[in-house]
């Protein structure tokens, strides 16, 4: 039969969705009116469904009328020729946005203002880069906006060439905005440069030393190597262990040849490369926590080239300590909310892991964090794994 006007939402919704950025930069007769199509019964479906039928084009025409859509017909022979509907057009993103609810509403009004300010404040900028600004500012506060227009503002007069992010002089930010996640690009786009010409921290690598020798005979237990700077360990280690956070890189315990390296989560397989004592070490082991974020940097560290095996990163290992384990996040995101990645490098028992967390259906822990172990058994487990 028809559908009714419930059943079309969902389509005028998906629209909506694509073009609201596009509507509030002022596109929206490229986009808007739009027909949503009702289906077109068989004559023998309208035949068996005559006093349905009228009750459903009423509806439809209630709906029509509340909402201030168009209701389009075509006649039919049901015994006399009638009007049936066809298809229902929405005039409007306005209208689209009343049928979707309040929401939708404040979205369009609060990207039209945001619209206005990019005009006025970058009158060069085409409607196509307007409306990804848009997009991408959908979710930020207003104060975020507001910095990011004074940051494109600064940006377009001034060179920044040799400062780093925290040292350019822009009234009312904090130390660390420029840093955040796409915000340096939107600068770009609005400040017409390929690039801020910012300086980028050197990063550092924090170890510690596990020889009992080295130890024994004075030497210090923590040392770090800034990046590009000329250095080397106090000896070449036979066995790097990278671990992902900071109370197992302090405490790990003693072991002949080691060094532990804390690899800082995502940081590490960009840069481990670059140090041909941990390359060349005879033995290379990643032990994080046992979650989905620390099976995908061990498959970052073997795809970056890095021969590295695991510790306690298997799923025998996970059921063996899932006692620990927790679903609650650590910080704002919720670990039910990770993407699965592809991860070629892991190994099967890994994979299957990964596999188990990714999974919507799984109800046990999501991460038994690597501090939870306790480092007599991490030890064991390097040893044998070293055998």
């Amino acid at each position: 039969m028809l559908k009714s006007f419930d059943e079309i939402v969902p389509a005028i919704r998906r629209r909506f969705e694509r073009t609201w950025a596009d509507v509030a930069c002022g596109a929206e007769c490229d986009v808007w009116p739009h027909a949503f199509a009702l289906g077109r019964p068989s004559q023998a479906e309208l035949a068996r469904n005559a006093m349905k039928l009228v009750s459903e084009i009423d509806a439809l025409r209630d709906a029509c009328e509340r909402y201030g859509c168009i209701l389009e017909t075509e006649p039919r022979r049901l015994g006399a020729v009638q009007d049936i509907p066809v298809r229902v057009t929405v005039p409007s993103a306005d209208i689209a946005a009343g049928i979707l609810g309040g929401t939708e509403c404040k979205r369009l009004t609060r990207s039209r203002m945001h619209a206005e300010k990019l005009s006025t404040s970058f009158p060069q900028i085409s409607v196509d880069d307007m409306s990804s600004v848009v997009k991408r500012v959908d979710s930020w506060d207003e104060v975020d906006v507001e910095l990011l227009l004074a940051a494109a503002k600064w940006f377009a007069d001034h060179d920044a060439r040799g400062l780093t992010p925290r040292q350019v002089p822009l009234d009312g930010f904090h130390a660390k905005w420029l840093d955040g996640a796409g915000r340096r690009s939107l600068v770009c786009l609005l400040a017409g440069k390929d690039d801020l010409a910012l300086l980028s921290r050197p990063r550092e690598l924090s170890l510690s030393y596990l020889d009992p020798a080295h130890l024994e005979a004075g030497g210090r237990r923590y040392d770090v190597c800034i990046e590009g700077d000329t250095w080397r360990p106090a000896y070449d280690p036979s066995v790097v262990l990278i671990v992902e956070n900071k109370d197992s890189y302090l405490c790990f315990p003693q072991m002949e040849g080691g060094i532990c390296v804390f690899g800082a989560g995502r940081f590490g397989p960009a840069v481990f490369d670059r140090y041909d004592w941990i390359t060349r070490a005879s033995s290379l082991v990643y032990w994080g926590d046992m979650d989905a974020d620390g099976l995908e940097i061990l498959n970052e560290c073997r795809a970056a080239g890095l021969t590295v095996e695991s510790i306690l990163m298997d799923i025998e290992s996970f059921d063996r300590y899932e006692r620990f384990g927790t679903r609650m996040p650590a910080g704002k995101r919720s670990l039910e909310d990770h993407v699965r990645i592809d991860t070629p490098w892991l190994t099967p028992n890994e994979q299957q892991l990964y596999d188990r967390l990714c999974d919507s259906s799984w109800k046990g822990a999501l991460r038994i964090e690597q501090e939870r172990i306790p480092l007599d058994v991490a030890l064991g487990e390097l040893q044998r794994k070293l055998a």
